[in-house]
Parts: C-alpha cells; sequence; structure tokens
C-alpha cells in the first residue's frame, strides 16, 4: 500500500540489525523500494518488481561484515528489464531477461554490473564456446534466478569452455564476481586439449559466490581439465555447490566435484 503511493523504506538498526523478507512481495507502481541494513538481507520469498518499479539493496549501513542472501524461494524478479531499476550498495545493475541480452550486456568482458532480471530457459540454442568468453571486471548478479537447459560445446576461447569462459581477475581492477546464480540441466563438453570445462567458468580466478549447478560436465581433451562448477580455479569459491555428473576420457589430466584442478 506505501509503494502505491510513492517511494518506501525498510532500514534496520543497530538493535534489529537484519532485515528478512519472509512473505511475497510485489508492487505496480513506479515506486522505489529501499531496503536499508544495519548488517544484513535475506530473500527468504520472492520480491517481484512489475513494470518501471525500482528496488535498493543496502547493507552494512552503520554494521560490517553483512550481506544479502537467497534462501529458498527466495529471490527477485523484474518483469520489465527496461523500465525496471535496479541498485545494490548504491550501485546501478543493467537487467538482463534473456541470454541475448545477458551475453550483450557482459559483451567484451569489462561489463560493470549486470543482473539477471529473472528465470531464463537457454534450452533453445547450442552454444559452440562460452556464451560469455571472458568476464573481468564488474558483478553478474544472478538474484536468486536460475539459468536452465545451458547447452555448450568447446573449443573454448581463451583455454575455458562454460557459461564463462575465463572469469578473469586483473591485478589492477576489483575482483570480478559471479554471485547468487543457479545452473539447472547444463550440458557443457569440450573435446579440445588444454580445456578447462566448469558449467560456471572454464577458467576462474575471481570469485564466485553463493551458486551452483546441475547437470553434465565432460571433457575429452588431452591435458584438460573438468569440475562440475569450476574447470580450473585459481580463485575463491564461497558458499556454492555443484550436483553434476563429471566425466573425462582417458587423456585428460584431472576431473574434480566442484572444480577440475
Amino acid at each position: 500500500a506505501m509503494l502505491a503511493c510513492g517511494d518506501a523504506t525498510v532500514k534496520s538498526n543497530s538493535v534489529a540489525q537484519a532485515i528478512e523478507i519472509d512473505a511475497k512481495l510485489s508492487w505496480a507502481s513506479a515506486s522505489m523500494l529501499t531496503l536499508d541494513s544495519y548488517h544484513s538481507i535475506s530473500f527468504d520469498k520472492p520480491v517481484i518488481v512489475l513494470a518501471a518499479g525500482a528496488l535498493s539493496i543496502d547493507t552494512n549501513d552503520g554494521g560490517s561484515d553483512g550481506d544479502y542472501r537467497f534462501f529458498g524461494k527466495g529471490h527477485v524478479e523484474f518483469t520489465d528489464a527496461v523500465k525496471g531499476r535496479l541498485f545494490i550498495n548504491s550501485k546501478p545493475y543493467r537487467l538482463a531477461k534473456t541470454m541475448k541480452h545477458l551475453i550483450k550486456d557482459a559483451h567484451g568482458g569489462n561489463a560493470g554490473y549486470i543482473a539477471m532480471a529473472g528465470n531464463i530457459d537457454a534450452g533453445h540454442q547450442i552454444y559452440s564456446g562460452s556464451p560469455i568468453p571472458v568476464f573481468y571486471v564488474g558483478v553478474i548478479e544472478g538474484l536468486g534466478n536460475t539459468i536452465s537447459n545451458l547447452t555448450v560445446t568447446g573449443p573454448g576461447e581463451n583455454g575455458g569452455t562454460g557459461l564463462v569462459g575465463f572469469l578473469e581477475n586483473e591485478i589492477e581492477e576489483p575482483v570480478p564476481v559471479i554471485r547468487d546464480l543457479g545452473l539447472l540441466s547444463v550440458n557443457i563438453s569440450s573435446n579440445v586439449s588444454r580445456d578447462s570445462v566448469g558449467a560456471l567458468a572454464g577458467l576462474s580466478t575471481g570469485m564466485i559466490e553463493y551458486s551452483y549447478s546441475t547437470g553434465t560436465v565432460s571433457a575429452s581433451g588431452a591435458q584438460s581439465y573438468a569440475g562440475g562448477l569450476v574447470g580450473g580455479s585459481g580463485g575463491i569459491v564461497v558458499d556454492s555447490y555443484y550436483s553434476v555428473a563429471v566425466s573425462g576420457a582417458d587423456q585428460v589430466t584431472g576431473v574434480g566435484g566442484l572444480a577440475g584442478e
């Protein structure tokens, strides 16, 4: 009712430090909902931003080491990725509604801040190489949403095959991040040598947080690696998991669960 009339803010303090979304919430006006938390925010039920509505997520407003998390059915969805607006800790995010939009927004790797506007079904296309070849500046934010039925076949560019070929940490830039994203029923494979094959990232020297994958991952090229979430990782993986059938031919160097190398 408040959002129907104008912008609204929910703010926590040093006594009640966290904000929890425990009931489904949606609004159809162009108003902005600001969740301003002293420490952290948890989304346990969906928040659906209709039409030209806006959402601002702010953590650690007075506290420290807080974060925002998505649990159970909790996710954020924007029905209009063009008119809808998202801000996370004061940074504006571009909204991607489809795989085409996600790939376009991440083009060139120096992409900034991207968020999925909802669940995406990628089953209409087979990608010959990673849909996002390299990502080295910014955040890909899933908002608790999923990409389902993603099929990628090698060879991967930059030595990696997955949703992202190479999540690369450039020394002079902040660490690139993929977070709050689920991959469902993926089919990721490569038959070229010296490739790293993973569902979410082929190679990663960045950070993966609060993400997961299901499906199949396979490598058959010599001196290659295969992993359920990441093919080869020199980066950081936080609170993430896989439920993937991972396989490699005899000449493959390494096959692992979460990471091949």
